[in-house]
């Protein structure tokens, strides 16, 4: 039931393209009725030779000709408009799942990694193809042209025509239908093997170091022997199942053909009539091969088409209000009986906390792994809401602000730097115009960067690939300190760089407190002792420290 649910939601996408994908079935009808009648026509020119002995050749080839050529020209057609639509409904998807990431934004990271995101937005949507191009439009170009050639052939002979009926059905309905349910376990058996392999290979990369000193090569081998017999065998499975749907379907043709013949003896038809049916069950099954290959293909298909659409109704936990005010200052922040947790059915990882901020404070937070610094800083942002208690700027609610007035006062530093494959210096600006080189190269300074810029060949036009982590680190500092930003939440800005590094960069940080209100996370107490006031998260609540 659910394959179906997801089916039908797949279906109601191409509905903007329905015209296109009408036109796309009747140039595929055509394009079949068109291959059909070629070895039709040339039975009945058999025919009509041995009972009159002559024919009209050139009408007959100029039939044939027109014949192949209505076909090339209408498979093209086909084929060409199936794919339009199927590579616009992509594009759309892609669309799609793009709005919806930047509308929840960084929650979505909690809940799903960016290997999963990025599997859905390449990999299952590029699944999807099979279904838009090769499903749709195959489906209703089969039944077609089975309902066609049994209404017009119906009354040279019932029985003949029911026959070829059954067969299509057969081959083009029940077989892919029966294939799609036993190629269920098959397909996860493989996927499963395969994950095995793929995990088994990656610890002994990652773990060679390990296993050469502790002598387990021959454990690993065993174990990788292991993994390869069970993709081997999920293979041979796969290629089992497909072996059995390709003898499945030509037992069908033949079965089909042969069963006409004897019935058309048994009922005393005609011998034209025999000859006309069996050559129309032998050339009329073109459309019904297409569709009997879909059965495992769709598997995939439906299982992308379910993590798209979940994906696609995943709520949006954060709504801001459309609200086109001057960007504002920050005069204080404040805490207020907070507690939160990312699951309502776990222990809190906040719990009534509560912190009073000034303008121009510096804060310095440190604590455990797993304590809630992080998840401080996301409530901060408004990444999340509390479960409980209000986060407040001005004495007014978050909730209050639109997106663009809390990014406008915010600025943030993580612990790991994205760079984007473009120049040192469109990184520091973001490639935002406004920005002069002389504020760069002062922001650049103050992130202790500017001296190791300028030992590169192409200065602040050499690519990001260049840099090492604390480089990174370093760059995205100067990215901070020129984007200027009142409220600085810096969580872990140091965590990569030498001592004599992060010296300077914590100097240059206490610089900034003078116009700035910073909260400082980090595990380092050099880091962390720059600080005017410090807290301890412990037990989901801030603890002060005691002033010196």
């Amino acid at each position: 039931m659910k394959d179906l649910k997801i089916t039908i939601w797949l279906f109601k996408l191409v509905k903007p393209f329905q015209n296109l994908m009408t036109l796309a079935i009747f140039f595929g009808i055509l394009s079949n009725l068109a291959i059909i009648s070629i070895p039709v026509l040339g039975s009945y020119c058999i025919y009509y030779f041995y009972k009159y002995h002559f024919f009209k050749t050139h009408y007959i080839l100029i039939i044939l000709v027109s014949l192949g050529l209505i076909r090339g020209f209408s498979r093209y057609t086909e084929q060409y408009l199936n794919h339009k639509i199927a590579f616009h409904l992509l594009a759309h998807l892609r669309d799609l799942v793009f709005s919806k990431v930047r509308k929840i934004g960084p929650t979505l990271f909690t809940k799903q990694n960016s290997g999963d995101l990025l599997a859905i937005i390449s990999t299952d949507i590029e699944a999807l193809e099979v279904f838009f191009a090769h499903t749709i439009s195959p489906f209703f170009i089969a039944l077609f042209v089975s309902l066609i050639l049994l209404i017009s052939f119906f009354k040279f002979s019932p029985v003949l025509a029911l026959i070829l009926f059954i067969g299509q059905i057969l081959l083009g309905f029940v077989i892919p239908i029966i294939s799609y349910f036993n190629y269920q376990k098959t397909g996860y058996n493989y996927k499963k093997a395969i994950s095995y392999l793929n995990q088994i290979i990656i610890e002994n990369m990652t773990s060679l170091t390990t296993i050469m000193q502790f002598d387990l090569i021959e454990d690993r081998l065993k174990k990788l022997n292991t993994a390869n017999e069970y993709i081997n065998d999920a293979n041979f499975s796969k290629i089992e199942q497909q072996n059995k749907l390709n003898s499945y379907s030509e037992i069908v043709i033949i079965a089909t053909t042969i069963l006409i013949l004897l019935t058309g003896y048994f009922f005393n038809i005609d011998k034209f009539t025999i000859l006309f049916f069996t050559v129309l069950s032998l050339s009329s099954f073109g459309p019904f091969l297409a569709l009997n290959q879909l059965g495992s293909s769709l598997i995939t298909t439906i299982a992308s088409g379910k993590r798209l659409k979940k994906l696609l109704n995943t709520k949006e936990n954060i709504k801001y209000i459309n609200d086109c005010s001057d960007c504002i200052s920050l005069n204080n922040l404040e805490l207020n009986n907070i507690s939160f947790s990312y699951d309502d059915n776990k222990k809190d990882i906040l719990h009534h906390l509560n912190l009073n901020i000034s303008k121009n404070s510096f804060i310095g937070i440190k604590g455990k792994s797993g304590s809630g610094k992080s998840t401080l800083v996301h409530l901060l942002l408004r990444y999340f809401d509390p479960n409980i208690g209000e986060v407040k700027i001005n004495n007014l609610n978050l909730k209050k602000y639109s997106k663009k007035q809390l990014t406008s006062l915010e600025g943030l530093m993580l612990q790991s730097t994205f760079l984007f494959n473009d120049t040192i210096f469109n990184n520091i600006t973001l490639k935002n115009d406004s920005f002069t080189k002389e504020q760069v190269i002062s922001s650049a300074k103050k992130a202790n960067l500017h001296n190791f810029i300028m030992t590169l060949k192409d200065g602040y036009n050499a690519k990001t690939t260049e840099l090492s982590e604390g480089e990174k680190q370093r760059l995205g500092l100067a990215r901070l300190f020129l984007y200027s930003k009142e409220l600085l939440l810096l969580d872990e800005p140091t965590s990569h760089l030498d001592y004599l590094n992060e010296l300077k960069i914590v100097k240059t940080i206490r610089d900034e407190q003078k116009n700035k209100t910073i909260i400082l996370i980090s595990h380092r107490n050099t880091t962390i002792d720059a600080a005017n006031t410090i807290y301890t998260l412990k037990n989901g609540t801030l603890h002060k420290k005691p002033e010196n």
